[in-house]
């Protein structure tokens, strides 16, 4: 008796979206996304980490969106979607250093990737979140145009000396980057894609704010002229207040120390 070959069963395809254009059709991915999703998920889970890392390139950042919402319990594969969508996300950027100085550039960066985050990981999705997975890029953007319009009033980089009655002539607060500090890398740029992973780590959007303003833009912490950019200011924040900033930017070093000893 011949051995009955087991039949192949359904092609498995991917999840529908939800939502709807306004007064419109409901939405859908794009027939290539629509393939490589269905191309990807005929695999086992366990393989396809081995599968999308054999040539990351070729997959759409819609492809990857989908999958990283379905492999939350797998961290390592999990993490490795995770940086390679928030690399590709502040690729989609770099048309914003026409508009802003490099330090402005990375608060919206950052930015861009919190609500980035959000937006994945919603557990109803929502509009916005299901967007993702038709125009990726479209999307970043449309994220860091919101996020622009809260900075296009800033003055460019901005240094300044200041006067202390401290011994050393220097006030601790505004003392700025020397070789030896954690954020020199910050300061000399040698790696964008390792800024970007440290300041993404820390976790309080108004300790990054403040270390980026106060430790690479170099902006004063105070100036009693209202017209001159500092730190408390752009807190709305008084003079007597410089101690709660500066604890802000040390908490800031101390998430970037612990972030930059896990990349070693």
């Amino acid at each position: 008796m011949n051995a009955v070959e087991p039949k192949p069963g359904p092609l498995k395809c991917p999840d529908p979206l939800t939502h709807s254009k306004l007064k419109g059709p409901a939405y859908a991915r794009f027939p290539d996304v629509e393939r490589q999703i269905a191309e990807v998920i005929q695999h086992p889970p366990d393989t396809w980490e081995n599968l999308i890392f054999a040539n990351v390139s070729r997959w759409k950042s819609q492809t990857l969106v989908y999958l990283l919402r379905r492999v939350t319990s797998d961290t390592r594969f999990f993490g490795r979607l995770v940086d390679v969508i928030m690399c590709r996300a502040s690729n989609n950027l770099g048309y914003l250093s026409q508009q802003f100085d490099r330090a402005t550039v990375e608060i919206i960066d950052a930015e861009v990737a919190e609500a980035l985050t959000e937006l994945i990981f919603l557990e109803v999705p929502t509009k916005a979140s299901e967007y993702l997975e038709i125009a990726f890029d479209d999307k970043v953007k449309q994220l860091a145009a919101r996020s622009s319009k809260r900075y296009k009033h800033h003055p460019a980089r901005y240094s300044v000396l200041t006067e202390s009655n401290t011994k050393n002539g220097v006030a601790p607060l505004d003392t700025v980057a020397t070789a030896n500090d954690p954020y020199s890398l910050l300061a000399d740029r040698i790696d964008q894609g390792l800024v970007r992973r440290l300041l993404k780590a820390i976790t309080d959007p108004r300790h990054r704010q403040a270390f980026i303003l106060r430790k690479m833009r170099e902006w004063p912490m105070w100036n009693a002229d209202p017209g001159v950019p500092s730190v408390l200011h752009y807190f709305g924040l008084v003079e007597s207040q410089r101690r709660t900033v500066q604890y802000w930017i040390e908490r800031a070093e101390e998430e970037m120390r612990e972030a930059y000893g896990e990349e070693q």
